[in-house]
């Protein structure tokens, strides 16, 4: 299993924490690897004099004539006098040089094999005394003087390594950022931004295959959707609209009928196809976002919504603040708030419409006194065509059970939501919520103060 804190939320820093860890995990094998082969080979000396000495010994013993050997070793002793240039006679005796010998393999390096280098015999000799034993037994004594190599440590290879990683980690956070984050980032505005009421241009396949191959299938996702809908909306459009047209007919023909009771039935039954119509229509304006927002005084919308089921006889009341500003589709919201009394005093005797603007938000509430619904039901109800159980029993003129799914879509094209809640000690509370947006003026937004005054 992977631990817990290797899930890092982004590819950009899961692919940096790959990179990161395969380069530490590289300089830290370079380190050791370094550390190991520099530990157990033998050091080296590093002189230019001792390669210089060399060289030219070398070219000594290649002569043949005496004298000309004589004359390059005077000029190799004066060429470099810090180093002892002696010639040694050739029975003295000489000490095996030890096998890690720097001087010793500095020198035999540039000699050959056939040119052997020894240390005097002399215990007290100076650091770097070599004796070289030419190819006719010629001995040169000299002191090679070798500079200290700095040592190599695993620790400052890992140090020096990880130094590198720190320069190079910026361009790995623009080349991730650019090539991965910023397509998926693209895909995620899109996806967020989708609305059935306006066209957007289709994402830019951008970045690696993979992205490029779920972008364009996102677009045609989208597509489809759209497709789909107005296919939908075309459809319920029409049949809705081609109803009213034998509605209206059947409407004009019940006033020939003499029998009051069943010309009342009928009349009766024509509404609630008409209403049901009317409904189906209104569902489809509203789920399809169409909004003309502009500034409103709320209050006074919802007092006019009460005003109109006060003249029918219906008990309801608004509590709430005498002046409240906000920007919102006026049309919109007086037809959820509309749905929600008619729909609440379907099973209840009273109903209050209450208003509140608290931290940003707007709440509109709609409560009653009837039998409520279950929780169970209470997500369900808002759904298009759905309608609640025994708990509030549905009459013959209820409707397509599409009021609701008004509501709710009118709380959302406001950026907000609506919940179904228990009203103690029997109802129900509908609660419209969304953001509470001031109209702009030339000197800024200008909020209508919330008095304290509530109205009844």
């Amino acid at each position: 299993m992977i631990p817990r804190f290797l899930k890092l939320p982004t590819i950009a820093s899961q692919i940096i924490l790959l990179v990161l860890g395969s380069e530490i995990a590289f300089q830290a094998i370079t380190a050791i690897d370094v550390h190991i082969i520099d530990g157990g080979q033998p050091g080296r000396c590093d002189s230019s004099e001792g390669n210089g000495f060399s060289y030219a010994l070398r070219l000594m013993d290649d002569m043949t004539d005496q004298q000309q050997r004589d004359l390059q070793l005077q000029a190799i002793k004066r060429t470099f006098p810090r180093m002892g240039v002696t010639a040694l006679p050739a029975e003295m005796t000489v000490r095996a040089p030890l096998d890690d010998a720097p001087e010793i393999k500095s020198v035999q390096r540039i000699l050959g094999p056939d040119r052997q280098v020894f240390f005097p015999r002399e215990a007290d000799a100076p650091t770097g005394r070599i004796v070289v034993r030419l190819r006719d037994k010629t001995l040169i004594a000299a002191t090679v003087h070798c500079r200290n190599q700095p040592a190599v440590w695993a620790w400052d290879t890992f140090i020096r390594g990880f130094f590198y990683i720190l320069l190079t980690t910026p361009f790995l956070l623009w080349w991730s950022r650019r090539t991965l984050a910023r397509p998926l980032e693209q895909v995620e505005e899109a996806a967020n931004s989708f609305a059935l009421d306006r066209e957007t241009a289709p994402i830019p396949a951008t970045g690696p295959t993979e992205i490029r191959a779920a972008t364009t299938a996102l677009n045609r996702a989208v597509s489809r959707v759209r497709k789909l809908v107005a296919e939908r909306s075309r459809m319920l459009a029409a049949v809705s609209h081609d109803l009213m047209t034998p509605l209206t007919r059947l409407q004009m023909r019940c006033d020939f009928v003499k029998d009051d009771k069943v010309r009342q039935d009928m009349v009766r039954d024509i509404e609630q196809m008409r209403a049901m119509v009317e409904q189906a229509l209104s569902f489809l304006r509203e789920g399809r976002g169409t909004q003309r927002r502009a500034a409103v005084d709320l209050p006074t919308l919802l007092t006019t919504v009460r005003d109109q089921f006060l003249d029918l006889g219906h008990e309801v009341d608004y509590i709430g603040p005498r002046h409240l500003a906000a920007e919102v589709d006026p049309q919109g919201i007086e037809r959820a708030i509309t749905n929600l009394v008619g729909n609440a005093i379907k099973f209840g005797d009273t109903v209050v419409i209450s208003l509140n603007a608290l931290g940003g938000l707007i709440t509109i509430e709609v409560a009653d006194n009837g039998p409520g619904i279950p929780d169970s039901e209470k997500d369900r109800v808002t759904e298009p065509f759905m309608r609640g159980d025994e708990a509030r029993t549905i009459h013959d003129d209820t409707g397509f059970g599409l009021g609701l799914s008004i509501v709710k879509a009118v709380a959302e094209q406001h950026e907000g939501k609506l919940s179904l809640h228990d009203r103690e000690p029997h109802g129900l509370l509908a609660r419209m919520e969304f953001p509470h947006k001031i109209a702009q003026t030339r000197n800024g937004p200008r909020p209508w103060p919330a008095r304290d005054a509530q109205t009844a």
